[in-house]
């Protein structure tokens, strides 16, 4: 109720949080909101970090009777996200390409962060590009869609897809 009627009043909040170690936060907490089956926290530092903190794992919440102004770039943020792993920045500009047999569904659904389709190829293919603040939002997703998506760029995340799924292949011997 606390972490309720902050985000509400748009109040400053110490939040003391149960990771791996206990640590307290003072944040400027933003919303609550619900992401792949957890209620989360999203609040921000007072040097604008983002920090996302999983209810369950808050141990206590205090007012500060502190008051902060709003940041309207976070609804923006929100709605370009796809999962919790989003951040405030996208340094990551992927390339993929999706096989003809997958197309369609990409070209009526948005499953990447800023997805935009980029070529559409004779034969059925389609390139898209996408922009991601940490390799995990795109991940699952790439990972899901095996074997009809490739990435072309970054040289990074088509080795890192390659790691998964030789770590896979060795853990079936």
């Amino acid at each position: 109720r606390t972490l309720e009627k902050c985000v509400r009043t748009r109040e400053w909040v110490t939040v003391c949080y149960q990771g791996g170690k206990m640590a307290c936060y003072p944040v400027r907490p933003l919303k609550l909101m619900w992401a792949e089956g957890f209620w989360y926290l999203l609040a921000l530092t007072d040097d604008d970090k983002l920090l996302k903190f999983r209810l369950e794992k808050i141990t206590s919440a205090t007012e500060l009777k502190k008051s902060f102004k709003y940041n309207k770039n976070i609804e923006k943020i929100l709605r370009e996200s796809t999962n919790i792993w989003f951040e405030q920045e996208r340094p990551i500009e992927v390339s993929l390409e999706v096989s003809a047999q997958c197309a369609k569904y990409f070209k009526r659904k948005v499953y990447f962060p800023l997805q935009k389709l980029e070529k559409e190829l004779e034969d059925g293919r389609i390139v898209l590009s996408c922009k991601a603040a940490k390799e995990e939002e795109i991940l699952p997703t790439i990972l899901h869609w095996l074997p009809h998506i490739k990435v072309l760029e970054p040289a990074s995340l088509h080795s890192r897809v390659k790691e998964v799924l030789n770590d896979y292949l060795r853990s079936l011997k």
